[in-house]
């Protein structure tokens, strides 16, 4: 039932993005999957909003209806560019060319030792030419969504490390062609690799609510509701973006000096611990407990610095090795199911392949020692 939860959660995200970006069908498609798979109050809320949400092409759902069994093709040059002249060719192009990148770094056209700066250089460019409210081609929203998820990624240290062990083309956002418009759509259920804010959200807080005299959708109160940026607050901010672009750089910094400071002080009074998990240089003496034979390190003053029992101190290093070995068993077997699932989702027989054949030693070694004991 757990599992269920986690992919009705995955279903939810993706629906709270739909109604962000005011596409109710799909919106209303990924609760109603919700709803099956776990319901909850969540589910119950968001379906309200959505069925609350007002319908803004008509005209659109009515070519729906007359054509929901023929799937439309790709539009041609001649017809994107006489199409009420709402965008050129050159953005049609570049929707393209995003639709076709691989991974996050192709997204933002930078490498893997692109610095912070590069990177927000790379995203204001981007985020500006794709923003919904200035590029009208089609795929556009969804180009500018993957820009977004690109950059929550590569910008998040942890996330980026992630996302180098264990991305690969199937961790790119990838497309589809949709019955309901004929265009191209991405398809991006999580992966495992998304960061912890939307695209509109990360779009704000580089420009301060989007573009002159747009409007975004903001989550207020568990509802997303449309809200205009004012032409002068955008003015205000464009004539101060690159002061606040230092502050914001030197606010960011702060936390890690002060724990930079705060690890270099607690390392003149704290000793050392008596074992370590790991052999090293100063923890160099190999020992097993009587128990499960846990295998730890002490110091080669060990026998002289200790004076307590050492059967409390045993007890005390299989409790953290097995709390240690769950915490990783949990991992090994989180990222198994979601491998499975993105496999089911996608129907990829080669992912549904490699998630059978994942390992997962440390649970392997966890139904060891329980049998075992």
């Amino acid at each position: 039932m757990e599992s269920n939860k986690d992919e009705a959660d995955k279903c939810l995200d993706i629906a709270e993005r739909c109604v962000q970006q005011g596409d109710k069908a799909k919106a209303e498609k990924f609760v109603q999957k919700a709803m099956k798979l776990y319901p909850s109050k969540r589910c119950r809320e968001l379906l309200e909003t959505v069925r609350e949400m007002e319908v803004g092409r008509s005209k659109e759902n009515s070519k729906t209806e007359t054509s929901r069994n023929s799937e439309y093709p790709e539009p041609s040059n001649d017809e994107a560019t006489t199409s009420s002249a709402e965008y050129t060719q050159e953005q049609i192009e570049a929707v393209k060319r995003i639709r076709k990148c691989k991974n996050y770094y192709e997204i933002l056209g930078v490498n893997k030792t692109s610095s912070e700066s590069e990177l927000k250089k790379a995203y204001r460019k981007l985020a500006l030419a794709f923003h919904p409210d200035k590029n009208k081609a089609p795929g556009a929203g969804e180009a500018f969504k993957a820009i977004g998820s690109a950059y929550a990624v590569l910008s998040n240290t942890e996330k980026k490390r992630q996302y180098d062990l264990y991305g690969d083309e199937d961790s790119a956002p990838r497309s589809r062609r949709t019955q309901r418009s004929g265009f191209y759509e991405y398809e991006d259920p999580s992966h495992g690799f998304q960061g912890d804010m939307t695209a509109e959200e990360i779009f704000n807080m580089f420009f301060g609510g989007g573009m002159p005299g747009s409007s975004v959708y903001v989550r207020r109160g568990g509802r997303w509701t449309r809200s205009g940026a004012g032409a002068g607050h955008a003015q205000e901010h464009q004539q101060h973006s690159q002061e606040q672009g230092g502050f914001g750089a030197l606010f960011q910094l702060l936390p890690i000096l002060f724990l930079i400071l705060m690890s270099l002080f607690s390392s003149l009074f704290v000793n050392d611990p008596l074992y370590s998990f790991d052999h090293t240089h100063k923890y160099n003496v190999g020992r097993r407990t009587t128990n499960i034979k846990v295998t730890y390190y002490v110091k080669e003053s060990f026998h002289q610095e200790f004076t307590g029992s050492l059967r409390k101190l045993e007890r005390q290093i299989e409790d953290d090795f097995l709390s240690h070995l769950k915490s990783r068993c949990y991992q090994e077997k989180s990222y198994k199911e979601n491998l499975l699932w993105q496999a089911r989702y996608s129907g990829s027989q080669n992912l549904f392949k490699k998630a059978q054949n994942y390992p997962t030693p440390s649970c392997v070694r966890l139904e060891e020692i329980y049998a075992a004991s």
